[in-house]
């Protein structure tokens, strides 16, 4: 090997072993303590997102039909009228997904 990488090499073990281990071991610790306590801070709220996309995903037609000839509005529908008001107001927040 040439001298300059023999010396490179040196170097970059003297550097390894004069790595404090704990420092880093620490740091990560440190690290992922901080992301599980935001998480559980933001957990109401991701579980609430979460849900909220789940429901534009897979009940958007359900409630585009409700809002329809066959839906809100008709005498087939048992539907109270909170329920409704809270259908349209849905369907309203949620046009453009």
């Amino acid at each position: 090997m040439p001298q300059s990488r023999v010396s490179a090499a040196a170097a970059s073990k003297k550097a390894y072993e004069q790595l404090d281990a704990p420092e880093p071991v620490q740091a990560a610790k440190d690290l992922i303590a901080d992301l599980l306590e935001k998480s559980k801070a933001n957990k109401v709220k991701n579980d609430k997102d979460r849900l909220e996309s789940y429901y534009r995903r897979n009940y958007k037609d359900w409630f585009d039909i409700e809002k329809g000839n066959f839906g809100i509005g008709s005498q087939k529908n048992q539907l109270s009228k909170e329920l409704q008001q809270e259908i349209l107001q849905w369907i309203e927040k949620n046009k453009s997904s």
